[in-house]
């Protein structure tokens, strides 16, 4: 098969497997199960894989490496789709909406999954053209970063593999596929302040210590650690999400507890953050006679930032299998992904696939309880996984 007939071939494949992957996808998710707890989630995916006459191996109860080729290439092409859902109850209309009360795929990742073994039947199809065997990951554990590790540890990678995986946005719209090289998600760590003052009547402030004065205080004057106190090209952002104060209307609060997170790309950034956010908390109750202490949970990952040459070799490919015009730029988000575990010592691309379509009511926003993305993304992203599968054949001269 000369490369023409091969990339039209590619092409009719994944058309020919749209109503599969649509099939797999609603089966995903009608039954969203979360992080380290995919029991029927895993038992599909090894149905697959069984019929595919692919082998694989489990990993702890519902992690799958599977692989493809035969077994003579020293460096492999890993392919990662993540697995699980997000404790969310669905508020959606869909005739195939969560049976399980409770939890939901609000984040593509059914979608990341089906289009994962989609992409998979091409591979084994063709697998006489791969130049290198391919790896597939089917990952659990995203949501709470914990899943990307416990593969690895695991043994997903060896030193020289090169990583691919694809993420379903909304905020993009469908049709569109960015492999936007460098900053992509970044890294985020999560705080929770505890302020300690002294409780008593409403009525006689003079002799209380104000938490819930000072946790605002906290609150406000930390809006100017973005605006101000860090370098406006580096992207950073200070959130809070939780304060919690006081028991009765006229009760002095005598403790406060607030939660935050902050994202960022520069660990320097990311450093500078958090002392002056400690430096704030500190000071914003010691003026009103309180007390603050900070926890800072580690980072569970790094950015996520896509390596330069993987990014052109993979453009390059997939403009072969879809239009060039689907292929665009898209700016660094803020959100973070637990792939970047993956590519501290390996390089990655990571592609965002756009799922918004306003004539389907795919509008809302991943993690949204309403949230559904244009099924057509399934195409681009079972593309995007052979642009990476099969790139040193397609960018072959």
């Amino acid at each position: 098969m000369n490369k023409k007939e091969f990339i039209k071939a590619l092409k009719d494949d994944v058309r020919a497997l749209s109503e599969y992957m649509t099939k797999m996808r609603r089966i995903f998710h009608e039954n969203p199960e979360i992080g380290f707890q995919e029991y029927k989630t895993s038992s599909y995916i090894e149905d697959e894989l069984k019929k595919m006459k692919i082998p694989y191996r489990k990993v702890g109860e519902t992690g799958i490496i599977a692989n493809i080729g035969k077994n003579n290439s020293k460096e492999v092409y890993v392919l990662r789709s993540d697995m699980d859902a997000l404790h969310i109850t669905e508020n959606s209309k869909l005739e195939y909406a969560s049976k399980n009360d409770g939890y939901m795929h609000a984040c593509g990742h059914d979608g990341h999954m089906a289009s994962l073994l989609g992409a998979i039947k091409v591979i084994k199809e063709h697998e006489d053209m791969l130049t290198k065997d391919i790896r597939i990951i089917f990952q659990p554990s995203e949501e709470n970063c914990k899943g990307a590790l416990f593969m690895l540890e695991n043994g997903a990678l060896n030193k020289g593999d090169e990583i691919f995986g694809v993420h379903i946005f909304t905020d993009i719209e469908a049709g569109k596929v960015s492999l936007t090289p460098g900053n992509r998600m970044a890294v985020s760590r999560n705080f929770k302040a505890i302020i300690k003052g002294k409780a008593g009547h409403a009525a006689k402030p003079h002799l209380c210590a104000d938490a819930t004065l000072a946790a605002a205080t906290f609150v406000v004057n930390s809006q100017g650690i973005v605006s101000r106190m860090a370098d406006p090209i580096d992207s950073l952002v200070v959130t809070f999400g939780k304060l919690i104060s006081g028991t009765a209307h006229n009760i002095i609060s005598g403790q406060a507890n607030v939660e935050g997170t902050i994202r960022f790309y520069n660990e320097d950034t990311g450093k500078k953050a958090l002392e002056k956010l400690t430096f704030i908390g500190e000071n914003s109750a010691k003026i009103y006679d309180c007390t603050f202490s900070l926890e800072v949970s580690k980072a569970t990952h790094p950015a996520v930032i896509n390596d330069a040459k993987l990014s052109k070799e993979v453009t390059k490919a997939a403009s072969l299998l879809m239009d060039n015009e689907k292929i665009v730029d898209t700016p660094a988000i803020l959100l973070g992904e637990d792939f970047s575990n993956y590519t501290i010592n390996n390089p990655g691309l990571f592609a965002f696939v756009g799922g918004y379509n306003s004539k389907k009511d795919c509008i809302y926003p991943n993690h949204h309880d309403s949230f559904n993305f244009d099924e057509d993304a399934l195409l681009d992203a079972a593309s995007l996984y052979l642009s990476f599968a099969f790139k040193d054949v397609l960018t072959k001269e």
